[in-house]
């Protein structure tokens, strides 16, 4: 099923506006009809979130550090067939500790430049969705990259097939988190939830994104819930004053963080009992919308199954 054309052609050809337009996908280059059923990212996303690391080969480090310094004594074809084999196999997502083992390994004894270039080629030139994230994987553990080839990470970034690998990246670059807070605005998929994972909230800026829009993605808002709720400081924020638009931005990640989803939630904090307290006193001086007293019942649902009988008695007052 897979198109001719470089993914990074289609792309970079694709944007409009900074943005790939709504309902871009790389469906085209899916390699079976299995493959083409998943949005893109989400065969990665669901690998990170719910799958135990695969059984992997013992030799397969020495595998790749073969084709790497094969690729980089001009071998270019030799360890595309290597890598292309192994990647039919085995993930890209599964193999980034091993790739980035094997980088370390060859990075004395082979040319910077060769390296280098063995990472930009599948990324520029694939049409591998697979190759083009374990050239990514390469770049990453080599030297900060130009600002020209940061540019084509940008622009891989948006589309949510690799963000995840594209934000590894970035995490390597000065100014990280912009760099992350950029990529994750662009998103809406799983690359806006592998970057609100990311990012760390060293700006205003940044806390007030994933107060406002760090839930907010075309996956599930659960996975980013706790997160968000975290790293936004949404418990302090509950404690002092809200107007209606910062109410329902704390609704919506606290609703997003009650644990009854893919990952955990307020639950699992130290005390949830006063996690949640801060959300239904807050909810007490407002004038409760569909989406509040939703999250109040779902709170009140979830402290009885507790027997957490005040927070109960203070959500039912509520309703």
């Amino acid at each position: 099923m897979a198109a001719d054309r470089a993914i990074y052609d289609h792309i970079v050809t694709s944007i409009v506006d900074g943005r790939l337009p709504e309902g871009f996908d790389l469906g085209d280059y899916a390699r079976d009809e299995t493959e083409a059923l998943f949005a893109d990212g989400a065969m990665d996303g669901i690998c990170i979130y719910h799958s135990a690391p695969p059984e992997l080969p013992e030799d397969i480090v020495q595998t790749i550090v073969g084709a790497l310094e094969t690729t980089c004594a001009g071998g270019h074809d030799a360890a595309e067939a290597t890598l292309s084999q192994l990647l039919a196999e085995h993930r890209a997502i599964d193999l980034v500790g091993q790739v980035q083992q094997a980088v370390a390994e060859v990075a004395p004894r082979v040319n910077a430049q060769a390296l280098y270039g063995s990472a930009v080629l599948p990324i520029l030139a694939s049409t591998d969705k697979e190759m083009v994230k374990l050239g990514l994987s390469i770049l990453e553990m080599v030297s900060e990259p130009d600002e020209m080839m940061k540019d084509v990470v940008r622009n891989l970034a948006l589309s949510d097939e690799f963000t995840f690998f594209c934000a590894r990246n970035a995490q390597e670059w000065s100014h990280p988190n912009q760099e992350l807070l950029a990529m994750g605005r662009k998103v809406r998929g799983w690359g806006r939830i592998h970057a609100v994972a990311m990012i760390e909230p060293e700006t205003d800026q940044i806390r007030d994104w994933l107060f406002r829009e760090g839930v907010d993605n075309d996956v599930m808002p659960e996975y980013s819930g706790l997160t968000c709720y975290v790293k936004a400081g949404v418990a302090e924020r509950l404690a002092g004053e809200m107007g209606a638009d910062d109410f329902a931005a704390a609704t919506a990640i606290v609703a997003a963080s009650l644990g009854d989803g893919p990952v955990a939630g307020i639950p699992a904090l130290d005390d949830p009992v006063a996690e949640f307290g801060r959300y239904v006193a807050q909810a007490a001086r407002q004038e409760l919308g569909e989406d509040a007293r939703a999250c109040l019942e779902a709170i009140a649902g979830l402290a009885r199954g507790n027997g957490w009988d005040d927070l109960v008695a203070s959500c039912e007052a509520l309703l």
